[in-house]
């Protein structure tokens, strides 16, 4: 049996960039103080059947060259997906739908 997956598109490579968008939306940094521009890296990735989909990002400046990340756990984000938000490896949501959600 196939299922339409046509609004299950969001990526999970694409979800680094779905969060800095929240944060920047709700107008909270990722990493207060820092004077450049930052970027997420997967630190942990579980995805547990009934238990959802959860990540744990560290938040490091962008530097040239630069193959070595902190691992200061005050320098991470943390993201969870619930189990009814996705369907076997596809995520329900579009990437319009996540960028479009309120932020508090």
């Amino acid at each position: 049996m196939s299922q339409d997956h046509s609004n299950a598109n969001l990526s999970i490579l694409k979800l680094p960039a779905i969060v800095t968008g929240l944060f920047e939306r709700a107008r909270r940094p990722l990493l207060p103080g820092l004077k450049g521009a930052s970027e997420l890296f997967v630190r942990y990735l579980r995805r547990k059947p009934g238990r959802g989909l959860a990540v744990i990002y560290n938040v490091d400046e962008v530097k040239r060259g630069r193959r070595k990340y902190s691992n200061d756990l005050y320098r991470s984000v943390s993201l969870t997906l619930d189990e009814q938000a996705l369907e076997g490896a596809y995520i329900r949501f579009s990437e319009t739908q996540a960028q479009q959600a309120s932020v508090a």
